[in-house]
């Protein structure tokens, strides 16, 4: 049964009016004063890029590993969802150093997203010099760039330095991967301690690194509030990320309405949040919102999805949209996305067969083997995806493995340089 969206056109009707855009200005510059004179900031930044956050946090091996038997077999006759090629297609080679420097590269995404910001400034920070990267930012807010002050503000957080229980995590998944590398193959070993050496690096050396670097907080905080009170997207969305949670859907539905993605991401997820809670006074926001995520970002078509198959919106589930949005989600490189996938009940039309599965991982392999998602989650993806690949293999005839790794080859020739877009993976 498909879901009921009249909630949503509601509220596209509600957003498209010429009278709503300018009252989103009035709640700009009224969220703008009311925080003018706070001075020192509060809150942690959010972390970024949008498009995928804590990809391997959840260990799907449980959903994935039940076996589909017949109703599987049935379905592996229709028509799979990318063609077959004629040839296996490896992926491009990328040798250690180069790989490492994507790892790098990867880092200035994780502090700056997809904020406009010179190619040299992100490489100053990826290559730990901050001091540059901050003059350098600065110099351009001076000159009334004011997402070069955004990106400033992004990157004085970085510098006080990780969530104690973010950096937990990470070591705790960490020591569990180390554990196991003498089990895995010798390039994998060798890129999972590579990967964890940059990152301690980055660790120790970002404390002096940052040190060297003069940050003018009331300059930044100011022009901050200024622009938001313009009407600054950008501006108005990295307030969101430092306020509370009541005033942060405020600024965020702000730049949401003036089409800022992440905004948009940012406040679907936290109705979401608040619907799951057993609150659904906002259902028919969250829908809209949920929507236009979906439309606009990889992180979108994944909160949709899950939405969808369990039934957020108060629904019945929407298995079919679901599997359609989750199957584009993977194809941009949202890594979590197979996870939802597999919870699709298996007697299902929408749900992927374990050929798809088994496509659908060897993509993101691709992806995470030339650093895409950076030094955080390299180690655990790779550790999971081959898990996920070994399973998966031994539940397919030799034939069956064949054609799942075709899909995956033709998926690469598709799909592949888009999603390597998606994260800015050179």
């Amino acid at each position: 049964m498909r879901v009921d969206w009249r909630h949503a056109a509601r509220w596209t009707e509600k957003y498209d009016s010429a009278a709503f855009r300018a009252a989103a200005g009035r709640t700009a510059l009224a969220l703008a004063g009311a925080t003018r004179d706070r001075g020192r900031w509060c809150g942690v930044s959010r972390a970024a890029p949008s498009g995928n956050e804590s990809t391997v946090a959840q260990d799907p091996a449980d959903s994935a590993t039940r076996s589909r038997g017949d109703i599987a077999q049935a379905r592996d006759q229709r028509a799979p969802s990318v063609a077959p090629s004629a040839s296996r297609v490896p992926a491009a080679p990328l040798g250690l150093d180069a790989f490492v420097g994507q790892l790098r590269r990867a880092e200035s995404y994780v502090i700056f997203g997809d904020i406009a910001v010179p190619g040299g400034i992100r490489a100053s920070v990826a290559e730990l010099r901050i001091a540059e990267a901050a003059a350098g930012l600065e110099a351009l807010a001076r000159a009334n760039d004011r997402d070069a002050n955004v990106a400033l503000a992004r990157l004085e957080l970085t510098c006080k330095g990780e969530e104690p229980d973010t950096q937990r995590s990470t070591d705790a998944a960490h020591a569990e991967v180390a554990a196991r590398t003498t089990k895995v193959p010798a390039q994998m070993r060798e890129r999972i301690e590579a990967s964890m050496a940059v990152r301690q690096e980055r660790i120790a050396g970002m404390s002096t690194a940052c040190a060297q670097a003069r940050f003018d907080s009331r300059a930044i905080s100011q022009g901050l509030q200024d622009a938001a009170a313009a009407g600054h997207e950008v501006s108005l969305w990295q307030l969101g990320n430092l306020a509370d949670s009541e005033a942060a859907r405020k600024y965020w539905l702000s730049a949401a309405m003036l089409g800022f993605v992440p905004a948009q991401v940012d406040l679907a997820q936290s109705l979401m949040l608040e619907n799951s809670s057993g609150d659904r006074r906002e259902r028919g926001a969250m829908n809209f919102w949920l929507q236009s995520a979906a439309r606009n970002s990889p992180q979108g078509k994944l909160l949709l999805g899950e939405c969808l198959v369990n039934s957020c919106n108060a629904q019945p589930p929407d298995m079919a949209t679901a599997g359609q949005v989750l199957r584009e989600a993977v194809f941009l490189g949202v890594a979590s996305a197979p996870t939802t996938l597999a919870s699709i009940p298996a007697d299902d039309a929408a749900a992927p067969t374990d050929a798809e599965m088994y496509s659908f991982n060897s993509f993101l392999q691709r992806l995470n083997d030339l650093g895409c998602y950076g030094v955080d989650l390299y180690p655990t993806n790779a550790l999971h995806i081959s898990d996920q690949l070994q399973q998966l293999g031994l539940r397919l005839s030799p034939a069956a493995l064949e054609e799942a790794r075709r899909l995956s080859d033709q998926a690469w020739r598709e799909h592949g340089a888009q999603a390597r877009a998606a994260w800015h993976c050179e």
